[in-house]
């Protein structure tokens, strides 16, 4: 890949070809002669000279090399990643005519974004329809689907959707608690995304066995909180589920901790460090196993080192980078070379990307992993610790 500063090409080229440009005087064009395809790549928010940019980077130019140097390539092609530079994003997010048609005729078949999800959704709008497969590397935060309520048909991403939560706090409880257990459910009624959190929660409980207790508050500094907490613990609740944000879920700790409530508290989202300073919590998160890998990580260090030189320090990362420039390669090779409705279809049956010590096949339904581990984390107030391991499939997650 080009952001690999130093590396020399297997393929004797111009080396200022890129997605921009078009012939380069009497060299041999590979896109012109269409034997090479393009993929275009969207830098992390720190940008592609930071350690982030470069595990990105390293890991496609891992990928390019591995593919280019079969006999066949991909389909009879060579492929190309090439990074996005900042004047390329600004003129597609502000208007992506010029640009989808500049990439169309330089072969550009797809597009691996490392964005955040601000520059995503900007992105989903820009490109859903512009005859480009779109891999996120992440896509935790932004949903995939149309207005149908279906995937847009040329849109993949690696995480599941935020959602996941609700999955994960559901399968945790029929692991750890009896049945008959009183679960309380915290959440503010006024925010349409966690009432319909709260009504799925609450679906999921009961058809476990449990007896959920919605608890509606509006917003985290509701001053009925604290009746409303005794009220369900007298009920019968012993865990309170918040669906609230960080700072909410550390008022709802607040409350129970001065009032000496027998409840658990969990947070129904990931780790951060305000709710890691409180004893007791638990989240679920999908990023944690990933992160703890251990040797699969290693290995996949090494692999990058020993065809490209660089050693990656962001190694979670670089395995997404990996794992996007997989399946574009091997939805490639499926359909034959050919971008569009062909490569689309290619994609939602591509599986054995590599994933850490695990590997993640694409649910044709939700364009996301069928199932990926979540891990349980309790904090004692100064670190995370990995309590449980749940498995949630993408397709229980509605978007």
């Amino acid at each position: 890949m080009e952001a690999v500063r130093g590396m020399v090409s297997v393929v004797v080229v111009c080396l200022v070809l890129a997605l921009s440009v078009g012939n380069c005087g009497a060299a041999v064009d590979p896109v012109e002669e269409e034997w090479l395809l393009q993929v275009a790549v969207v830098p992390p928010a720190q940008g592609w000279d930071s350690p982030e940019g470069t595990a990105a980077a390293a890991a496609l130019e891992y990928v390019e090399r591995e593919t280019n140097s079969r006999r066949d390539g991909v389909a009879g092609n060579d492929i190309r990643f090439v990074e996005i530079e900042p004047a390329t994003m600004e003129d597609l997010l502000e208007d992506a005519t010029s640009v989808v048609e500049r990439w169309k005729s330089r072969r550009v078949v797809a597009v691996v974004s490392f964005a955040d999800a601000v520059t995503t959704y900007d992105l989903l709008q820009q490109l859903a329809g512009s005859g480009f497969a779109l891999i996120l590397a992440f896509g935790r935060d932004v949903s995939l689907a149309d207005g149908e309520g279906e995937p847009f048909p040329s849109v993949f991403a690696l995480d599941l959707y935020k959602r996941y939560t609700i999955r994960a706090v559901a399968a945790r409880a029929s692991r750890a608690l009896p049945q008959g257990t009183g679960i309380a459910i915290l959440a503010d009624r006024l925010d349409p995304f966690l009432a319909e959190s709260t009504r799925l929660l609450q679906r999921d409980l009961g058809l476990r066995g449990f007896s959920p207790l919605p608890i509606w508050i509006a917003g985290y500094a509701d001053r009925n909180l604290r009746n409303r907490l005794l009220e369900a613990s007298s009920a019968g609740a012993e865990v309170v589920v918040s669906l609230l944000g960080p700072l909410g879920t550390l008022d709802v700790w607040t409350r129970i901790e001065r009032n000496a409530l027998p409840m658990e508290l969990w947070h129904a989202g990931g780790r951060n460090e305000m709710v890691r300073a409180r004893p007791g919590v638990l989240v679920v998160d999908q990023e944690w196993p990933l992160e703890h890998a251990g040797r699969g990580l290693q290995d996949i260090r090494m692999d990058i080192w020993d065809s490209t030189g660089v050693m990656v320090d962001r190694m979670p990362l670089a395995v997404r980078s990996l794992a996007a420039g997989t399946l574009v390669v091997q939805g490639l090779q499926a359909s034959g070379g050919k971008g569009g409705t062909p490569l689309y279809r290619a994609l939602e049956g591509v599986g054995g990307l590599p994933f850490g010590d695990r590997t993640l096949a694409i649910d044709a339904s939700t364009h996301r992993p069928g199932e990926r581990r979540i891990a349980v984390l309790s904090t004692d107030g100064e670190t995370w610790r990995m309590v449980d391991t749940v498995a949630v499939q993408s397709r229980f997650v509605p978007e």
